[in-house]
């Protein structure tokens, strides 16, 4: 669904080290952005309204409670996106905008990148492994 998640998470309440307040935080998934996308002509930065939290390796009982709110698509599609903005040895300065999303049992992906001889644009569908590599390529070409 494309809405925006509240959630209140007692940081202390749930185990992580002693001492941590509370932490509110405000989801805004990549779902989100990508309605927001496809409805204009611009494309959101890499990994643009996803959400990350980690956790230590060894807390078995927080990586348990993070498992309930993962969502598998949104770590691909967010994957194949930073795959593309690493592969360009790029930063938050690169003018990159990609979007990779689900498509009938596949994959797509939009990216725009601003070269010094104008803007590079590639449309791609196909599995998700293979999608930053086609998309190096094609932009580098």
């Amino acid at each position: 669904a494309n809405v925006a998640v509240g959630c209140g998470v007692n940081v202390g309440g749930i185990g992580v080290a002693d001492g941590m307040a509370a932490a509110v935080c405000v989801i805004i998934t990549h779902a989100s952005a990508t309605a927001v996308a496809a409805k204009s002509s611009a494309t959101p930065a890499p990994g643009q309204g996803a959400v990350a939290i980690d956790c230590r390796a060894d807390d078995h009982r927080t990586r348990t409670l993070l498992a309930a709110i993962a969502h598998r698509e949104t770590a691909i599609a967010v994957g194949i996106e930073r795959g593309i903005l690493a592969g360009l040895a790029g930063g938050c300065s690169l003018p990159l905008g990609c979007l990779a999303q689900r498509h009938r049992g596949s994959w797509r992906l939009v990216a725009r990148l601003g070269t010094a001889s104008g803007l590079r644009e590639i449309r791609l569908d196909g599995p998700a492994d293979l999608l930053a590599e086609r998309a190096l390529a094609a932009l580098r070409s």
